[in-house]
């Protein structure tokens, strides 16, 4: 299946100008864009969906792969001449990432980023190998600007790995100066823990560890002993927008807007045009945009709007990292439960719920009775109400993003119009964000029978099921429109083509044939382990007569524990005013009227996550206590309760 732009497809002006001065940005003349295509590896976007070999993975994009790698491996050697700073370094990756890539105005990664400063997001052709960087320099101070990192898919393994380059000599908190010529080397490390904690579970909890509770690790590319990253993916929400990204709207710009102001401006730098009271910008004009921005605005004039492609689709960066990435983690995932000791207990019954099989019929009595009691301690009494609130969760998604570019605009607006009423300033939210029209939720409502049908039948043998989906919120079990992908992946691959009652009739027959023991064990060690919720719900019209600062005294030391992390930004955590709790307090209330609940949901659905999964806070191995969570949850409740109609 190949994704086809509508917008591309309607304004064909605006693809043929695309196309006409890529092809002259890149290189300069229409032969440079034919020589960087004929480039690739005779492997393309639709071949992910071809049904594949339930032993192997497709490895796009490996001599990309392979050229990255050689630049890692020449930094480790002592006597080779390497760039220092992280514009030179940029110009040695390939071409076509230069070329195709998206901007994040906002980053929730360790990458801070402004509409000045965006992230980079630069990816190969298929997505097998992604890269960022943010920022202007070390001058700007922000989050994690002396570092460069990748995301690179590796194929005969079927994992994702991550690599860091850290350039000292671009340290804000360095000074250069005092730096010896080898001080100023670059520093590649693969599969740190900072990257692992955001994109996989957090070290040392759930996915990273083996049966023996040990820290698992590989065999890095590089030659050293690396944390195992096989339970780790790319962090990229599903369809149709992406907040943050510039533009947010499925890689479209459209004429007068805020966002194509500040994309010709960014276009500009990359360009090097003198902008009067700024400094050139050489990590930008390291880039090699697509389309140039005396044509682009040639472009937005004639016809208001232009649609960003990536290499030669019609799609867009934004669209194209989610439609190629999602394919391999599919079947990153489909490996990994391969390699499960109890695979073949269960395989059948994995082929079922990927079907979207009635797993009453699917599972023996005795496993159903496990899960009942596993789900029924989080809240959730029955497999109906398990599939309702998957499907929920995932329906979420399109409103918890809408809300938070919402958030985006609502601050870039304020700060840029100091003058203007609160009023004036959420129009002009609701006509930047409403220039395509009603947002569209691309999440298919069979989604939420498949995955619930996977959770049912996982999650009780310590399968964490959240972990799976690529979406930046954790526990979202968001796959948008591709879950057919997993009938043709890995252990998901039914190639014998059995029906639903045949699957059934073997999953009965094979879930306690082998091992027995083993896999009981499983069961009542995650059923002893699941901690009942704490919600909002609980919160009672009682709690409002609590004094506040009565209820402050029990709630700070709980939240001073994570204001380490939150005040600071270590290691990408968001900023929160956890060490204040006053001014917690007035974002819990100014955000509690977006459709996603705002900042206090969001604390209450991460202190529930299971320990080990995604997201899970606080992060390590630990939860809260029971009392601690209802110390948070009365904080925000009582928050909520006083705050005013709008």
């Amino acid at each position: 299946m190949i994704r086809v732009s509508l917008l591309a497809l309607i304004i064909v002006g605006s693809s043929l100008i695309a196309t006409h001065t890529r092809a002259q940005s890149s290189s300069g003349s229409e032969e440079g864009i034919e020589e960087d295509v004929s480039n690739e590896e005779d492997f393309s976007f639709e071949d992910s969906f071809v049904p594949q070999d339930p032993n192997t993975c497709p490895d796009p994009d490996k001599a990309d792969r392979d050229a990255v790698i050689d630049i890692f491996k020449n930094i480790r050697n002592p006597s080779a001449t390497v760039p220092t700073n992280v514009a030179d370094f940029i110009k040695l990756l390939p071409e076509g990432m230069r070329s195709n890539f998206a901007l994040m105005t906002e980053s929730r990664s360790f990458q801070e980023s402004t509409y000045e400063d965006p992230r980079v997001l630069m990816k190969s052709r298929n997505a097998g190998v992604m890269a960022s960087f943010t920022g202007h320099g070390r001058d700007d101070k922000l989050r994690g600007t002396d570092k460069v990192e990748f995301i690179i898919w590796n194929g005969p393994e079927a994992r994702y790995d991550f690599y860091e380059v850290g350039f000292p000599q671009e340290d804000p908190y360095k000074d250069p100066a005092t730096l010896t010529p080898a001080q100023r080397r670059p520093v590649v490390t693969q599969n740190p823990r900072s990257c692992l904690n955001c994109h996989g579970s957090a070290v040392g909890t759930g996915d990273t560890v083996d049966a023996n509770g040990e820290l698992k690790y590989v065999q890095g590319a590089l030659g050293d002993k690396v944390l195992d990253s096989s339970n780790a993916r790319p962090n990229w929400d599903t369809y149709n927008f992406w907040q943050g990204q510039l533009p947010f709207n499925r890689d479209t710009l459209y004429n007068e807007s805020e966002e194509s102001r500040r994309y010709l401006a960014l276009l500009k730098k990359m360009e090097g045009t003198p902008i009067p009271g700024e400094e050139r910008n050489p990590r930008l004009e390291a880039l090699t945009p697509r389309v140039s921005s005396a044509d682009l605005e040639k472009t937005l004039q004639e016809y208001g709007q232009f649609a960003i492609t990536d290499y030669d689709n019609f799609d867009g960066p934004g669209v194209s990292m989610f439609d190629q990435s999602t394919a391999l983690n599919y079947c990153r995932i489909g490996q990994n439960l391969r390699k499960l000791p109890f695979y073949e207990n269960v395989k059948y019954a994995i082929q079922a719920a990927a079907q979207s099989c009635d797993m009453a019929k699917i599972m023996p009595a005795e496993a159903r009775t496990y899960a009942d009691q596993y789900f029924t301690r989080q809240g959730i009494p029955n497999y109906q109400t398990l599939e309702s609130q998957t499907g929920a969760l995932q329906q979420g998604v399109a409103v918890d993003k809408a809300s938070r570019q919402r958030q985006t605009f609502q601050r870039l607006f304020a700060q840029e119009n100091p003058q203007m009423a609160e009023a004036e300033i959420l129009a002009l939210v609701e006509t930047e964000v409403n220039r395509r029209g009603e947002m569209e939720n691309r999440e298919v409502s069979s989604n939420a029978q498949t995955i619930a049908g996977m959770r049912y039948l996982l999650e009780p043998l310590g399968v964490q099921v959240a972990n799976w989906s690529m979406s930046i919120d954790p526990g979202t079990y968001s796959f948008a429109d591709l879950m057919f992908l997993m009938t043709d992946q890995g252990a998901f691959a039914n190639t014998e083509g059995l029906s639903c009652e045949d699957l059934g009739k073997r999953a009965q027959a094979s879930f306690f044939s082998t091992q027995p023991d083993q896999i009981r064990q499983n069961y009542l060690l995650n059923c002893e382990q699941t901690a009942p919720p704490v919600t909002l719900e609980g919160f009672t019209s009682s709690m409002v007569t609590i004094a506040a600062a009565e209820l402050e005294q029990k709630a700070k030391p709980v939240f001073m524990s994570c204001s380490g992390c939150h005040t600071s930004g270590a290691g990408g955590a968001p900023r929160i005013p956890f060490n204040d709790l006053s001014a917690l307090s007035a974002e819990i209330k100014s955000t509690g009227r977006f459709p996603n609940g705002g900042l206090g949901a969001s604390i209450i659905n991460r202190i529930n996550k299971p320990e080990g999964a995604r997201g899970h806070m606080p992060m390590g191995p630990m939860s809260l206590t029971t009392e601690d969570k209802q110390y948070v949850r009365d904080f925000i409740g009582l928050a909520i309760s006083q705050q005013e109609a709008p």
